[in-house]
């Protein structure tokens, strides 16, 4: 059963993806769900973002290369919250 997702992406990336999607004759949802089941379905515990199957298929759609920005942990907010309140 398909469900709705909103995604906030770079422009020229959605724009390099719609055309990939259309040049393999599918759906850019079809296209992120194909990326999803690979990156996914291994059920292996990948050790960084750059593991992943789908990463270099991601790297050739971004330029510049693709930066994986990490959430920074609980607690180094919650110190980051702390220092700023002194």
């Amino acid at each position: 059963m398909d469900s709705k997702l909103t995604l906030s992406l770079n422009k020229d990336v959605i724009e390099k993806a719609k055309k990939l999607a259309h040049d393999h004759d599918m759906s850019l949802s079809r296209l992120i769900e194909y990326m999803f089941i690979k990156a996914t379905s291994s059920g292996k515990k990948y050790k960084s973002l750059e593991d992943i199957p789908v990463a270099d298929f991601i790297n050739k759609l971004a330029e510049p290369e693709a930066e994986y920005v990490m959430a920074m942990q609980r607690l180094q907010q919650k110190e980051e919250y702390r220092t700023r309140k002194k």
